[in-house]
């Protein structure tokens, strides 16, 4: 049987809506897994980049926690500290009042970490209204007048300072007080408590021992 271009046509014009059936599902089917590819390729470099985000940051910076935006916890507190203070002039000032015990024997915070290896720094935690603390007051002053910022017999240079406990509340935080006076010695290695007597000769002689 000889096939001619006029039955083709034929043929074709009889079957043609079968004929466009027929390449509409193909073009369906093609579209269908071209977007089932690329949506999980999608998915799957997303996920591998935030598998590698975790790990970079589990391999490299174990010791520190990160949020969600990749920022440290230290760094949210340092940034919430940075807002809440009116300006740089009052940071530095805030850094500077752990230092003021080197200019001036009444200070308002204290801390072990700005002293060198041979300084130590004897405090005196009062309240103005404190009856023990009205008659240790001038045995204080005698006491800071003779060995403020001078060395004992052991080599070591000796601070001693007094923090108003009612004035300054947050400088006593850190060191559980719990009634005045009460006297602390601060060296580079810690901060322990005086527990002698409060006369002239016996803090003079733990001066000197130091």
């Amino acid at each position: 049987m000889k096939i001619t271009q006029a039955s083709l046509m034929k043929s074709f014009k009889k079957h043609q809506a079968i004929y466009i059936c027929i390449i509409v599902f193909i073009l369906a089917v093609i579209f269908y897994f071209i977007y089932k590819y690329f949506k999980s390729s999608d998915e799957f470099d997303q996920e591998s980049f935030n598998d590698y985000h975790r790990q970079f940051l589990y391999e490299n910076f174990q010791d520190q926690m990160y949020n969600m935006d990749g920022e440290t916890e230290n760094d949210l507190d340092y940034m919430n500290k940075m807002a809440t203070m009116e300006d740089d002039s009052n940071m530095y000032e805030n850094f500077n009042d752990y230092e003021d015990f080197r200019s001036q024997d009444s200070i308002k915070s204290v801390s072990k970490d700005y002293l060198a290896d041979n300084e130590v720094l004897i405090v005196k935690f009062y309240a103005p209204w404190c009856g023990y603390c009205k008659q240790l007051a001038p045995t204080w002053d005698q006491l800071t007048a003779k060995h403020n910022g001078k060395m004992n017999k052991n080599g070591k240079k000796v601070f001693l300072a007094k923090l108003d406990g009612d004035a300054n509340p947050e400088g006593t935080k850190p060191y559980n007080i719990r009634g005045f006076p009460t006297i602390k010695v601060f060296t580079k290695n810690g901060v322990s408590d005086y527990n002698g007597a409060r006369s002239m000769d016996a803090i003079e002689s733990f001066i000197n021992t130091q």
